[in-house]
């Protein structure tokens, strides 16, 4: 194994991605075998991701978070930056999150076609 994919497996982001990763293929319900295989990567490569024993590529990691069907952001726990909404705003926001899929892609339609055809 080459030196430099070998980290510190106390480094705090190492570590806090690993658990990301673990947490999110147990919602899953996948071994760490079916997650790599979904990935397209060796078991062993993906253990060391969970481990914080291997540094993981952009690319590995957007593939990743794909497969699992998340953020990278999710991932890496980017924090999220605070937004103030007014209370129509917020209503509007809840009522779309509690939609089912059908709903809101008629609602992205929706924005879609008025982003179209607004002066």
């Amino acid at each position: 194994m080459s030196k430099k994919r070998i980290v510190d497996a106390r480094s705090p982001e190492y570590s806090a991605l690993g658990r990301k990763l673990t947490e999110a293929r147990n919602a899953l319900g996948l071994t760490q075998a079916e997650a790599a295989k979904r990935i397209g990567i060796p078991q062993s490569t993906y253990s060391g991701y969970e481990t914080g024993t291997r540094k993981v590529t952009l690319t590995t990691l957007k593939q990743i978070a794909a497969a699992y069907g998340v953020d990278v952001d999710t991932l890496i726990d980017t924090p999220k930056r605070a937004v103030s909404l007014s209370d129509e705003a917020g209503r509007v926001l809840e009522c779309y999150m509690s939609a089912d899929d059908e709903t809101r892609r008629m609602v992205k339609r929706l924005l879609s076609y008025y982003e179209k055809f607004k002066e």
